[in-house]
């Protein structure tokens, strides 16, 4: 791994998981159109849901050869759902 290697968190509790990514991504990107309502948004992030939505993105990194890395993060009392649901 490279010191131009990217680093997202990857939040995830007993229930679900998510993929906290700056929300410029998706917009320098134009992927939003592929993000389904199943993620949350907050601030400058978007937390993508694991089954669908965290494979789009990490697909588009590859398809570009952007070098990323996942910290794996377990919280008990997520917030994430609390936030506001994705609308493209």
């Amino acid at each position: 791994m490279n010191e131009t290697c990217l680093s997202f968190d990857f939040i995830n509790d007993p229930g679900h998981g998510w993929l906290k990514v700056p929300f410029h991504y998706i917009q320098d990107f134009k992927i939003g159109s592929y993000i389904s309502n199943f993620s949350y948004v907050n601030g400058d992030y978007i937390y993508l849901e694991e089954d669908c939505d965290a494979n789009v993105f990490l697909m588009e990194l590859n398809e570009r050869g952007i070098e990323y890395a996942i910290n794996d993060i377990y919280q008990e009392n997520c917030l994430i759902r609390d936030f506001e649901y994705y609308r493209y």
